[in-house]
Parts: structure tokens; C-alpha cells; sequence
């Protein structure tokens, strides 16, 4: 379902077929890469990160004063790494959309020491003993893994590496990185303070961390594959993502590769354990909610930074009214068209038109 226009104070109404920025939500088709490689025995989770950064750049294994550790592929893939959220050498801010787009891998491979005092700055602690969330922590796993698929390239090759491994096998046509000349896109409602325009164009180093664009058509797919009732060849990469992989927010076993996992007793919006991802840019906002276990799922996206589309905002809402109440049918899940539960639910008409959902 939508609603709303593709762009504020504009007529032009959106579609199915619209595009958004989906940001961080990217994390997700990272993860669901580098699941289908060690599904296929090409990297593992345990592997140290050093292996895949050349000579003479060195990944810190131990915050100012702390303890050493190895920071592994898991790691980055669960916010564990211990890296802050962003490098000292970013060349955006806040209010200054643009830089990502130039941000190359030998900005990225320089990202270790650039800025800092020495670089143990770097880490906010040991790899692997905390959570603490890091787009610097994706966007090195996205490059890690398009370097790998296609090696040495002066842009990391991400966008085809994720139409090979993910949205290719999937069928999402309109899922891919975002750049000019900007093809059935949802204009970003930029936030107050930000220089406009603000596409985000994270088509370079960072891409893993929110490079990419999509379409609630394919995000429909998306929910189906994740959630479990749109079976693909996927199945055990996004189930792997899926398993509790590290510490999270809000419990030591609370991170699967990407996704956030909320107890039920935590949330308490339905009887089952949620995935959640969000997504946000500098005129964006995305959000999916998934409850495999009761083979629901539900994706908003909205070209609106100022928006709560989470369990407090409009996603709660979301979640309360349509939210799954009984697990999936047994032994196997094989819903009909007509008895899939709706993935897709339309933001209220009282908020803002520049919302699809």
C-alpha cells in the first residue's frame, strides 16, 4: 500500500514501484551476503578482519588502556567490533550530506589511525565484549566483502556483489545503489539544518552501511523471504542472519548478523520475538519488523528524516493492529496468497504527505 507524493509540496503521487533511500536497513543485505559465503564455505564468521586488510594498514585489537582481542568478521556483522559509529577521517557530518560518495577504500584502510591520538582511539572497547552500534563497522564489512568478490577495484564493486548474492536471486529490480540520475525516486525531505539537496549517495566505501535504494514493491519481497512465507534459494543465508550471533541492545544473545532480536517480554506489542531494522538518512526514514516464527513481516518507508516509524512510533502502531497472533501453520509454512499475513501497511493520512508505507 502507499500513499502521499514524491516530494514535498509536489503532486506527483507514489507507487508501488516508487524508490526510497533505505539507509542502515542496507545492513541487512550485508549480512545476508556475507551469510550466503560462509553458507558456501568461501569466509567465516571467526575470521579475523586483518586478513582482509592489505599492508601496512592495522586493525586496533584493544581500546586505550584495555584488554587485546582479535576482531573478527562476526564482529563487525553485530556491532561488537568495538569501532565507533563513524571514522575521524569521514568526510560528512551531520548537517553536510555530501562526502560519502568520495569517501574511497583508501580512506577507509587509513580509517584505523587518521585523526586519532594513536590508535587505540579507535576502539571504545575489546572486540567482541560489548554492544555499541557502527556504521564504521559495516561500511569496512560491505568493502571487505566486494573486495573479495571482485578484487581491487578503485570503487568497491558492493552494488554488483549484492545483485549477485542477494537482490539477483530474489528478483528485486529496484533495489540497488543509489546515484545519479536519481530514476523513480522519492525525493529526500531533507532535515532542518541540512544543506540541500541531500541524496545520500553512499555508492562508495561506506555502501555496506546504507548505500542502498528499494522500492516497497521489492521490500514486500524482502519481508517474504526473511520472514518465511516467500521461500527462496536464500533460505539458509537469512536464516543464519537470523540466529542470535552476538550482545545486543538489549541482551548478551540479543544481535543476529544485522538484525536486532526484541524478546517478546521486551517489547510485549505480540507473542513472539522480533527482528527489527531501521534505516535512516538525511532525508529518509525506513523501518521492517519481522516475526519469523509467526511468518509475518511488515516494511515502512517514508522520504521523511523527522518521522518515528519504530515500536514507539508508527511501527507500534503498525504492530498492534496487524501484528501476528498465532505461529505459523505446522508442520510447514505454505500460505496461500489469500492467507498471507499483509506485510505492507499504510501510514495514518493524518501525517505528513511526503510518507509511503
Amino acid at each position: 500500500m502507499t500513499c502521499g507524493v514524491t516530494e514535498r509540496d509536489g503532486t506527483d503521487p507514489v507507487t508501488t514501484s516508487t524508490r526510497f533511500e533505505i539507509g542502515s536497513v542496507t545492513k541487512t543485505f550485508t549480512a545476508t551476503a556475507l551469510a550466503s559465503d560462509v553458507v558456501a564455505g568461501k569466509i567465516a564468521l571467526g575470521d579475523d578482519v586483518q586478513t582482509f586488510v592489505p599492508s601496512p594498514y592495522v586493525v586496533p585489537s584493544a581500546p586505550c588502556g584495555g584488554s587485546s582481542a582479535t576482531m573478527t568478521i562476526k564482529d563487525l556483522a553485530t556491532h561488537n567490533s568495538g569501532l565507533r559509529d563513524d571514522p575521524k577521517n569521514a568526510t560528512w557530518s551531520d548537517t553536510m550530506p555530501s562526502g560519502r560518495a568520495a569517501y574511497n577504500v583508501t580512506f577507509l584502510w587509513q580509517s584505523f589511525s587518521t585523526g586519532f591520538a594513536q590508535p587505540c582511539d579507535a576502539l571504545l572497547f575489546t572486540p567482541g565484549t560489548k554492544y555499541s552500534y557502527s556504521d564504521w563497522g559495516f561500511g569496512l564489512l560491505g568493502t571487505i566483502l566486494a573486495d573479495k568478490y571482485q578484487p581491487g577495484q578503485p570503487i568497491p564493486p558492493y552494488g554488483p556483489m549484492i545483485a549477485d548474492k542477494v537482490t539477483g536471486p530474489l528478483g528485486l529490480t529496484a533495489t540497488e545503489l543509489e546515484g545519479p540520475p536519481y530514476a523513480d525516486m522519492a525525493k529526500p525531505d531533507c532535515r532542518k539544518g541540512v544543506s540541500t539537496p541531500c541524496w545520500f549517495d553512499n555508492f562508495n566505501a561506506f555502501a555496506g552501511a546504507g548505500g542502498l535504494v528499494s522500492s516497497i514493491t521489492d521490500m514486500a519481497t524482502w519481508v517474504g523471504a526473511n520472514a518465511g512465507f516467500a521461500p527462496s534459494s536464500l533460505a539458509p543465508a537469512v536464516e543464519l542472519t537470523h540466529e542470535p550471533h552476538g550482545i545486543g541492545p538489549d541482551c548478551d544473545t540479543c544481535m543476529g548478523l544485522a538484525w536486532e532480536i526484541s524478546p517478546k517480554d521486551h517489547h510485549k506489542l505480540v507473542p513472539f520475538d522480533l527482528l527489527v531494522k531501521n534505516g535512516r538518512t538525511y532525508g529518509s526514514t525506513s523501518q521492517v519488523f519481522l516475526a519469523p516464527d509467526a511468518c509475518w513481516g511488515t516494511a515502512l518507508l517514508a522520504n521523511d528524516a523527522v518521522i518515528d516509524l519504530g515500536m514507539s512510533g508508527v511501527g507500534g502502531d503498525v504492530i498492534r493492529a496487524v501484528g501476528p497472533t498465532s505461529p505459523c501453520p505446522s508442520p510447514s509454512p505454505s500460505p496461500t496468497p489469500a492467507s498471507v499475513p499483509v506485510p505492507l501497511v499504510a501510514q495514518p493520512v493524518a501525517v505528513t504527505p511526503a510518507f509511503t508505507g
